[in-house]
């Protein structure tokens, strides 16, 4: 697999550019009322940019291993979505592994989606080609 370039950038840099369809990925063991609060964190930042957040994946499992099933689903479900943003609430939440999270990450990158962490405040995406280099 081609390794896709990204760029960083901070979540209130992101504009209003994209349209379409958002997933969101929690993993929280947390309270019920506390889920929802970070889901409804998640919506609300998505409608700002103009994009509908259709699914929220909760993961409640104490297993950060990146071939966990709840992964697999969330990749299904980005699939079926045809999503162009994920919505996180922390960029660990797939998993602490580097090696694997930087491989998910540029997986995602090839999809192409935007991928935003809430609690760090960024966003990732895909650079694109300058075309005003070429002639």
């Amino acid at each position: 697999m081609k390794k896709t370039d990204f760029r960083i950038m901070d979540n209130k840099d992101v504009a209003s550019q994209f349209d379409g369809k958002a997933i969101a990925f929690i993993r929280s063991r947390k309270a019920d009322h506390k889920i929802h609060a970070m889901a409804a964190e998640m919506i609300a930042m998505a409608l700002a940019v103009g994009i509908e957040l259709t699914d929220v994946i909760v993961d409640g499992g104490a297993d950060d291993d990146i071939d966990r099933r709840i992964i697999s689903d969330f990749c299904q479900t980005l699939d079926e979505t045809e999503a162009v943003m994920v919505v996180v609430n922390n960029i660990f939440a797939f998993t602490t592994d580097p090696d694997d999270l930087f491989k998910f990450i540029d997986t995602l990158m090839n999809r192409p989606v935007l991928l935003v962490d809430m609690e760090q405040h960024h966003t990732w995406m895909s650079e694109c080609p300058d075309e005003s280099d070429e002639e």
